[in-house]
């Protein structure tokens, strides 16, 4: 039976983590092979559906004058599909989905104007008068940080991904207290962008492997002003955070994804050296919530 990833597959899922997709000669040479050796790789891993390899630019909001918020409602009996619905009501919305088990119902993920915060709050009050939800919890939080896909938690002789939880403790005493800038406390929610800058980001956002001319094209723009954008913009102005990768693990029919909140009972330096660990950890992205959460 073919394996679905090498170890070649890893490492350069690896390296567009940490390098990214819109320099493919780079992590070619990062690697040490052929540029047509890196694409045919990532084209199959791209076609593969139970890989399905997808890369995509992550925004940092907050540079755009958003604040992020997660939600998590508990519907009211016969109503998860209408929750999940009424959660797309508001258009500020960047994901949604069904949650199950205890507080079966919906969760959506946000980035809201700064200054409507208030507002946002009034709208998931209206789910539980309205007789929607039965418990509605917003958690303001930072922008993301990818895990990244490393060899570390990869086993080449059977092909497949180990959890190494034994080891979790001994490593998190060690690790930096030093956060990524996407999950420090913002000081402000400036907006540093336009609207060019924002129909690139969603245009980075859906495929980061896309080439610029194509992104220009659809703006009716020159190439030349469309680089403009991305270096002088998107990239000096930090708008973006970097590029996440995102493969299927496991089995897609049977893997779940599941949503861990950790709330940590200990010093900011402690907190900051446990949460700078997990964004090592392969298997999903970390925020980390602003104020007082429920």
């Amino acid at each position: 039976m073919r394996k679905l990833l090498t170890a070649l597959d890893v490492r350069i899922l690896q390296a567009l983590c940490e390098i990214g997709p819109r320099n493919l000669s780079k992590v070619a040479r990062a690697l040490g092979i052929p540029r047509a050796t890196l694409r045919f790789r990532i084209t199959r891993m791209h076609n593969n559906p139970k890989i399905a390899l997808r890369c995509g630019a992550t925004v940092y909001h907050t540079n755009l004058g958003m604040k992020k918020a997660l939600v998590r409602a508990k519907a009211r009996p016969g109503k998860e599909k209408l929750l999940v619905e009424c959660l797309k009501a508001n258009d500020y919305w960047l994901y949604t989905s069904r949650t199950y088990g205890e507080g079966e119902g919906a969760s959506g993920l946000y980035a809201i104007p700064a200054e409507h915060a208030d507002d946002f709050q009034r709208f998931t009050q209206a789910l539980q008068d309205l007789d929607v939800a039965e418990n509605v919890e917003v958690y303001w939080s930072t922008c993301f940080q990818a895990g990244k896909v490393t060899p570390t938690w990869f086993d080449e002789e059977s092909s497949t991904w180990n959890f190494r939880w034994g080891e979790l403790l001994s490593e998190l005493e060690e690790a930096s207290a030093e956060l990524p800038f996407t999950l420090v406390d913002p000081p402000g929610f400036p907006n540093y962008g336009d609207e060019t800058d924002v129909f690139m980001l969603k245009e980075l956002e859906i495929d980061a492997f896309q080439h610029l001319q194509n992104i220009a094209q659809k703006l009716g723009i020159s190439l030349q002003r469309a680089r403009y954008h991305y270096i002088r913009h998107i990239l000096e102005r930090n708008l973006l955070e970097g590029f996440h990768v995102f493969i299927y693990s496991h089995e897609p029919r049977l893997s779940v994804s599941p949503t861990f909140i950790v709330r940590f009972m200990i010093t900011n330096n402690s907190l900051n050296s446990q949460i700078r660990y997990l964004t090592n950890i392969s298997y999903g992205a970390w925020e980390k919530y602003l104020g007082k959460t429920p």
